[in-house]
């Protein structure tokens, strides 16, 4: 009676306050706090309506008792949670997680997501009643690293439809990515087909599991695919009753110690497997418990010299050496350090040239779908031969997370292979099915004297179905005399692209004489190599066209500085001069330099004249100007310029709705001059601000262009005594402003 008056008095309350009733704010982390089923309600209303990135720990085990009406946090498709919601070991009980697909505790999720450290008991239900997809997690979309970790979950899930999985039902994004480790599931999974104690569809091969176990009861599974499905590329230390897809084990080694003993890989330190001999039939996540500890004389690595072998919780007579580390790795057994790189929302953060040598030996020690961003430039000259990233003769070990230079220069890398094996020599020796994009590359040098290597390239050997994007590369040099025709695809920035419309290549340059040997159907954009790439590299053309198509990332270039555009945004800005040659130009919040080709002036108003006056080559912040020029021209940062004497300019810093009174730089007629603004003026513009005669329908230049001194010079008196503003003679005035008899006349 106790639980039941519980459950009618929290919903009366909900049915009294709404659900704001259980409005959660955040702690001085910006984390929410959960620990009764109000506040996770409360949060998953939070996330609904549109918080995706919201934070939450759980504080305490969570009776959901008497709630049956639980919205999944992240509940439709255009509102994936992408946040971290850490369990802290905490445990739902009497959970019944009910909707029409992908039910779970979130409905979707997408890239940058964590979950971890909860556990469902077997009191839990999870349910997709008019379709599939369920689990703790109903499914995944879009791209990036989905992070799983110490996940249990010990009750039912069910689905009318297909993919059913204990942890996660479904991944329908095209490039997104489990990475599952230490979890388990006991309980039933049920489903149509296509399901899987651990996850139900996969939906590509970049995904992995590792250190979990099943001892779940499966309906609906693809012929010997019980564990997940499909078949995903890396399933490292797992174990089930039969033996499909992982280890087989019985309840005999589970109830033993042996599993949790192995789950940790020999580890006794960070762990994360405990079981009280004696009291736990199975493994837990729970560090209240005991750790395992194996009888016997080991390496650090866990490999046993000497002893019984036997499992306890004693370490009496377990002789374990310490790691010893150098720059994260084991000098002893080449094990790695977890904490050498920080690693925020499953993305490792790479600081250092060492890290990176980090990277790439803990991704081809079979991470294949682990993801990473540049966090600081790096000069590898230090490195005096670096190990590319998943050397691979095969896409089954080729690279295939998500790799981000986040604007970064790695220079300065050294590649030397003479491995028999190593078909694709590079940063990343091949990748499929990844994205590998913002990264400068300066003086690479690639000697290659294996007779087996086929392609080579400074950013990558070979690219399978991947995209590549925002890449420059220059300064490259290859040695490969001793591989003659045996090399078959060299490239400035990949060697080789293979042939289908999967394969992407955005807003890439080198200045090597190609970028790369493309397949037929490989979609590029926007690439230039060799000759075209330095012509263009040169004017300010490239920079200008690489920002133009693209406007959520940034190219920098200082023309007469930098020969190719970069990521460094104290750098200049590349600007094209309009073909008429006149533009106008406002910054607020620096001054500025301009490169060569192009001047800026200050304009005063008299009469309906604009005179163009104090030519400045820096141009003070928040100054107003009109630029004269041709061609491309840069806009740089600095300091110390000077304010011009006199300048009726204004300029707008956000998009300016114009009232009749403001007069912006056009054409009409072909007559450049100062005319009435309608609708917008845009941001960054400078615009005339005049209340003068009706009648005023433009403001014509002069001294800078010229007009003051036409040739011939017109006659005060005649007829057809009529020129343009560009001084030649006319026969009449038809619209604009001429000057007819040696005045100045508004047609």
């Amino acid at each position: 009676m106790k639980q039941r008056f519980s459950s009618i008095f929290l919903a009366a309350l909900m049915s009294m306050a709404g659900m704001n009733a259980w409005a959660l704010e955040p702690n001085g982390k910006g984390v929410y706090e959960i620990g009764s089923p109000g506040d996770l309600m409360a949060f998953s209303e939070l996330v609904n309506a549109g918080n995706t990135e919201a934070n939450a720990v759980m504080t305490a085990d969570i009776d959901m008792a008497g709630i049956d009406n639980f919205v999944p946090i992240g509940s439709t498709e255009a509102i994936p949670y992408i946040g971290t919601f850490d369990g802290q070991g905490h445990k739902f009980s009497n959970f019944t997680i009910n909707a029409d697909i992908h039910a779970g505790l979130f409905s979707y999720v997408s890239g940058g997501v964590t979950v971890k450290n909860l556990i469902f008991d077997k009191t839990c239900v999870v349910n997709a009643t008019a379709g599939g997809y369920a689990g703790i997690i109903g499914g995944s979309i879009g791209s990036g690293p989905i992070t799983i970790q110490q996940l249990g979950n010990e009750g039912k899930v069910t689905a009318a439809g297909p993919n059913a999985g204990g942890i996660i039902g479904v991944n329908s994004g095209s490039t997104a990515s489990f990475i599952i480790e230490n979890c388990y599931v006991t309980g039933t999974i049920t489903g149509v087909n296509e399901s899987g104690a651990i996850t139900g569809w996969a939906g590509n091969s970049k995904s992995s599991i590792s250190n979990s176990w099943s001892t779940a009861t499966v309906t609906g599974y693809d012929e010997g695919l019980p564990f997940c499905r499909p078949a995903i590329t890396v399933i490292k230390n797992c174990y089930n009753l039969t033996g499909e897809q992982a280890t087989k084990t019985t309840m005999k080694q589970l109830a033993s110690g042996e599993i949790a003993y192995l789950l940790n890989e020999g580890m006794i330190e960070n762990v994360a497997w405990y079981q009280s001999l004696g009291d736990d039939a199975l493994p837990v996540l729970d560090s209240t418990h005991k750790k395992i500890y194996k009888e016997g004389t080991f390496t650090c690595n866990g490999t046993m010299l000497s002893g019984s072998g036997n499992y306890t919780n004693s370490s009496d007579n377990s002789v374990v050496p310490p790691h010893e580390y150098e720059d994260g790795i084991c000098k002893n057994c080449n094990g790695f350090d977890p904490n050498y790189i920080e690693i925020v929302k499953g993305v490792y953060q790479i600081g250092t040239p060492k890290q990176l040598v980090y990277f790439s030996k803990y991704v081809t020690a079979e991470h294949y779908g682990v993801s990473a961003c540049l966090t600081a430039d790096l000069d590898m000259s230090s490195i005096e031969n670096f190990p590319p990233i998943a050397p691979s003769t095969t896409n089954d070990t080729s690279y295939r997370g998500i790799f981000d230079g986040q604007g970064h220069t790695i220079s300065n890398l050294n590649i030397h292979t003479d491995a028999s094996n190593n078909c694709y020599v590079g940063l990343f020796s091949c990748a499929t099915s990844t994205v590998v994009k913002n990264i400068y590359m300066k003086n690479t040098t690639i000697t290659t004297d294996s007779e087996t290597a086929v392609s080579t390239g400074p950013l990558m050997g070979r690219n399978s179905s991947s995209l590549i994007q925002n890449v420059g590369v220059v300064g490259t040099t290859f040695n490969q005399a001793a591989i003659g025709e045996k090399t078959t695809a060299t490239g400035g920035v990949i060697g080789y692209a293979s042939s289908n419309a999967n394969t992407l290549m955005n807003y890439c340059f080198t200045d090597y004489a190609t970028w790369g040997a493309k397949g037929g159907k490989a979609v590029i954009t926007e690439c230039y190599a060799g000759d075209k790439a330095k012509e263009m590299g040169a004017s300010g053309e490239l920079c200008y066209k690489l920002n133009s198509v693209q406007p959520d990332f940034k190219w920098y270039q200082t023309l007469g500085e930098d020969e190719y555009p970069v990521f460094t945004p104290t750098h200049g800005t590349v600007v094209q001069m309009p073909s008429a040659g006149y533009s106008t130009l406002y910054v607020p919040t620096s001054d500025i330099a301009l490169s060569a080709g192009v001047e800026a002036y200050a304009g005063v108003v008299t009469g309906q004249m604009l005179w163009l006056k104090h030519a400045l080559q820096t141009v003070p912040a928040a100054t107003a100007v009109v630029l004269k020029g041709s061609g491309y021209y840069s806009i740089t940062p600095t300091t110390g310029a000077q304010a011009p004497a006199e300048n009726d300019l204004k300029g707008t810093a956000e998009p300016l709705t114009a009232t009749g009174s403001q007069y912006v730089l056009a054409e009409k007629d072909g007559v450049i001059g100062f005319y009435k603004a309608e609708g917008t003026i845009p941001a960054g513009k400078a615009y005339i601000e005049y209340a003068g005669a009706a009648g005023v329908k433009g403001f014509a230049f002069g001294t800078a262009d010229g007009i003051n001194s036409l040739t011939p010079d017109p006659s005060p008196v005649g007829e057809g005594n009529c020129y343009d503003l560009s001084g030649r003679r006319v026969e009449k005035a038809t619209k604009g402003i001429f000057i007819v008899n040696g005045k100045k006349v508004l047609k």
